[in-house]
């Protein structure tokens, strides 16, 4: 094999694990029923006012799942203004297919594309 054609069949062999990988991520930002979990949303579901301490350990328990998360994220967000006088609060989500940033991957892909 030539110099080229080695650089040709790596680049391939990248490209197809960057698809591969993109794939996955947009499985995984797809929701799913299967995917939420009950107990939690009849917390969230039976009328009582959660602090951001609550979101919080809500947030670190379901970190590894994204249809949790952006349950979560969306009930926060329509709900923070609840709690009076805490100040500035920030309430850190777990990871979200959606949100995630692969500029790397994008860049690499459009080079070697």
């Amino acid at each position: 094999m030539s110099k080229d054609s080695n650089i040709q069949h790596s680049l391939s062999g990248i490209l197809t694990v960057v698809d591969e990988y993109d794939s996955e991520m947009a499985e995984l930002g797809r929701p799913d029923g299967n995917m939420v979990d009950s107990g939690t949303m009849a917390l969230l579901n039976s009328g009582i006012n959660l602090s951001h301490a609550d979101y919080q350990e809500l947030a670190n328990r379901h970190k590894d799942n994204a249809a949790m998360t952006r349950i979560l994220r969306e009930r926060y967000n329509a709900n923070r203004q609840q709690e009076k006088g805490a100040g500035i609060t920030i309430v850190q989500f777990g990871q979200s297919p959606w949100k995630q940033k692969t500029y790397p991957l994008s860049i690499l892909k459009a080079v070697v594309r």
